[in-house]
């Protein structure tokens, strides 16, 4: 197996949490990030007008507006999740491991 099925087998639950971990970090910071005017809406009004999106997200609420933004932008961050992922991993297991043999 490859890809996503062979790291859970390898790593198991540690995987999808750390991997979750990350992107939802990923997600939030990118939404703080456009809701404090740190990365500009317009950065990523390409995209939006690509996919024709421009005008159903006219009416959205700005918080959902921006938040929809983040996640957009979270998308093309996939390679760098799985590489953060992937360095994390052998770490968390360590130290969790080392955390199992002081409760024995």
């Amino acid at each position: 197996p490859r890809g996503f099925k062979a790291y859970f087998q390898k790593w198991g639950a540690l995987f999808v949490g750390t991997y979750l971990s990350v992107y939802v970090a990923t997600l939030f910071s990118l939404y703080a990030a456009f809701r404090n005017g740190l990365v500009s809406e317009e950065s990523i009004k390409s995209v939006i007008d690509y996919f024709g999106l421009t005008d159903r997200l006219a009416s959205v609420p700005k918080d959902w507006y921006q938040f929809g933004l983040a996640w957009i932008a979270t998308k093309p961050t996939e390679p760098i999740r799985l590489a953060i992922t992937l360095v994390l991993l052998p770490f968390l297991s360590k130290h969790i491991q080392k955390l199992k043999s002081l409760k024995k």
